[in-house]
């Protein structure tokens, strides 16, 4: 039988910057995912989030306030760029704990108080010069009944445009007959289906 360690002395709780798990949106499947790898090793992990896909993870009413262990609670928000942080949603009780760990899945654009912790989702997103950078915390989510090997024969060629959009004077390296793998017209479910049938 396999020694598993649980470790119930410490919560985790990541902050989700929308009331339901949008599976759309790459900040929300990410902090959805950290928090399914957490209780997956076996941590006491909560996503504070209305709605998650994750079983094994329990939700936080997105807006209620909770009683926690200030000493052995770390809440994780993700931090960036854009709609990656509203930090004018996330309750002042978070905002005031000891313990907050911000996890950068965008372009670092504010200042964060050196009390916390920072970690990168990946390397790829820069950092303010005067920011310490923690470590990185990557996040890999896999629905393996959609991406799996067909055996089909592959042709043809497909692009991305970061950001979904062009830039002026960029140059362009696909033709009309490539395909747009930046599909943001279909959502959720129908998006996925989409992505792995390319």
């Amino acid at each position: 039988m396999e020694n598993k360690r649980y470790n119930f002395d410490i919560n985790f709780v990541i902050f989700s910057q929308f009331p339901h798990h949008l599976n759309y949106i790459g900040s929300s499947t990410v902090s959805h995912t950290l928090a399914n790898e957490l209780a997956l090793l076996g941590e006491n992990s909560f996503i504070y989030s209305n709605s998650t896909p994750h079983k094994q993870v329990s939700c936080i009413p997105w807006g209620s306030g909770i009683d926690y262990d200030n000493e052995n609670t770390i809440f994780i928000l993700p931090a960036g760029a854009g709609e990656h942080t509203f930090t004018n949603d996330i309750p002042d009780f978070i905002n005031n704990s000891e313990n907050i760990v911000r996890h950068l899945v965008n372009y670092q654009v504010k200042q964060y108080p050196k009390e916390n912790k920072l970690y990168q989702l990946s390397r790829y997103f820069n950092t303010l010069d005067k920011q310490k950078v923690d470590g990185y915390m990557p996040i890999l989510d896999i629905d393996f009944d959609l991406f799996k090997n067909h055996n089909l024969p592959r042709s043809g060629r497909c692009y991305l445009i970061k950001g979904n959009e062009y830039i002026e004077g960029q140059p362009l390296y696909h033709n009309n007959s490539d395909t747009n793998l930046d599909n943001y017209w279909l959502y959720g479910e129908d998006r996925m289906k989409y992505l792995a049938e390319m």
